[in-house]
């Protein structure tokens, strides 16, 4: 799977746990306080727009969401594959911070 599929799947990914919540993009803004804009979120869904990983974490615990159930499987691989660019650094905080701990 090359990392354009890739994204698309992941993008599928996230609109259906979205909507599995009754979300639209205007309530993941609302229930965010701004921190997620509607149509941001919508870029990561139509994979315009690849989506940090921090940002993908948060989205899965905001659609109570384990991120390995979210995260598209590639074959040959045990576990989803998911690029840290930030893993390691001292300003991830919240839910995103709790999980990378995990890992």
């Amino acid at each position: 799977m090359d990392t354009e599929a890739y994204s698309k799947e992941l993008g599928l990914r996230l609109r259906a746990a979205r909507m599995r919540n009754g979300m639209s993009l205007q309530d993941v803004e609302a229930r965010t306080n701004g921190r997620f804009d509607a149509g941001t979120v919508r870029t990561y869904e139509v994979a315009e727009r690849k989506i940090p990983v921090e940002k993908f974490l948060d989205l899965a615990g905001l659609y109570g969401e384990a991120p390995a159930a979210l995260a598209p499987e590639i074959p040959g691989l045990e576990r989803p594959l998911i690029v840290c660019s930030q893993c390691g650094t001292p300003h991830l905080a919240g839910f995103a911070s709790a999980v990378l701990a995990r890992w």
